[in-house]
């Protein structure tokens, strides 16, 4: 369980959950790590939208692809085979 404070080291899930965070004061960067062990070949690991642009990781088929827009179009990053 999560308590409230600026920092947030360790999250653990053992099914389908959702964490959202708020980034009210966030800096013009910042810094996300992830760890993920997984029997699943589908998910979304993460997910920053607003208005017109977005964030998105996701498992597909096994492959962790990147799909971000800041608002001059799609651009697609995935793992190499």
């Amino acid at each position: 369980m999560l308590k409230k404070s600026k920092i947030y080291a360790f999250v653990s899930f053992y099914d389908s959950r959702l964490l959202s965070l708020p980034f009210e004061n966030s800096r013009s960067t910042s810094k996300i790590l992830f760890r993920i062990k997984t029997y699943r070949s589908h998910a979304i690991i993460f997910l920053s939208a607003g208005p017109m642009d977005y964030f998105l990781i996701t498992l597909e088929n096994g492959t962790l692809k990147v799909r971000t827009n800041h608002g001059s179009g799609e651009a697609i990053l995935h793992q190499k085979s």
